[in-house]
């Protein structure tokens, strides 16, 4: 039976106490009549692969549970057309719209921005320093009544692509408060 190995992950500890995680692949060569005459094997060292690519899913789930678990609303747009790509639960909660009623569309088809002006100075913001710093608009929910909301966000590239990180406060009871000061 001729055995082959691909990417067999094995941990070592050198003398000095280091551990490393090694790769190896082998194959064995057989000789004209099928009998074992060699072994080739390459072994490699992804100690530093693996540590790294341990360190990314640590931040991408502390990303995700910071995005999931923030009471504010915060999503996730393409910046070339405004189209949802995520939006969390803090969003759902402020403005009524689902994940289905959302994603895959724009904020413009959805018409969320009261007026639409506030949408350019967001845009323009973006375009001018990467990112904007509590911009308060109006925003229109689901069931027709506006809002007003702070917000602050920032250019990201997500698979080569410019998107929007935004993050909107409620501040509606804030706004009526001082309106009747």
């Amino acid at each position: 039976m001729i055995i082959r190995v691909y990417e067999v992950e094995h941990a070592i500890q050198w003398p000095g106490g280091t551990r490393v995680l090694l790769s190896i692949n082998a194959a064995p060569i057989l000789d004209s009549t099928g009998r074992l005459e060699y072994v080739v094997a390459m072994i490699e060292d992804i100690t530093r692969r693996f540590s790294m690519e341990r360190a990314l899913r640590e931040s991408e789930e502390r990303f995700r549970i910071a995005f999931q678990t923030s009471p504010d609303s915060v999503n996730i747009n393409r910046m070339e057309d405004g189209l949802f790509v995520d939006i969390n639960d803090g969003f759902t909660a402020l403005t009524g719209y689902t994940r289905e009623d959302i994603i895959g569309k724009s904020s413009l088809e959805i018409n969320i921005w009261d007026n639409p002006q506030d949408r350019e100075r967001l845009v323009q913001g973006l375009k001018a320093s990467g990112s904007v710093k509590n911009l308060e608009a109006k925003f229109r929910l689901k069931d027709g009544r506006v809002k007003w909301g702070l917000m602050s966000a920032r250019i990201i590239v997500l698979d080569e692509v410019s998107h929007i990180l935004s993050v909107t406060r409620d501040i509606d009871d804030w706004k009526k408060t001082l309106a009747e000061n």
